[in-house]
């Protein structure tokens, strides 16, 4: 039985493994994590409790954040103000939503999560 923790901890992997592959895109990575599938299983929570377990991972996603070569979707960064922003680039977002935290782990397991729901509708 898969469990929240799995997926979780699958899908922080995705941007390091991404990076290091290079053969292999983001989609096929979500496909292989098991998020499809068992998403259902997962909340922002769980992404977070992953990556305070593996804190270097947040590195790689803020670089496949600075990455993107899109005009439109989630990024995630250092807010000018301090702390971090998690928002949507170009077009309009899923739900309007920007988010500024205090907590680089949170404003990633956030990115990550929605990340994934706009690639994986």
């Amino acid at each position: 039985m898969t469990t929240s923790k799995d997926v979780a901890s699958a899908v922080i992997l995705i941007a390091q493994d991404f990076a290091a592959r290079g053969d292999v895109s983001f989609h096929a990575l979500l496909i292989e994590s098991g998020w499809p599938d068992d998403r259902h299983l997962v909340q922002v929570d769980d992404i977070e409790r992953a990556l305070r377990l593996r804190p270097e991972l947040v590195a790689s996603w803020a670089q496949y954040s600075a990455d993107k070569r899109s005009s439109e979707g989630w990024y995630f960064d250092a807010a000018e103000s301090g702390g971090w922003v998690v928002a949507y680039a170009g077009g309009r977002a899923l739900d309007d939503g920007t988010f500024a935290v205090d907590d680089e782990t949170v404003a990633c397991a956030i990115f990550i999560q929605k990340e994934l729901e706009a690639a994986c509708p």
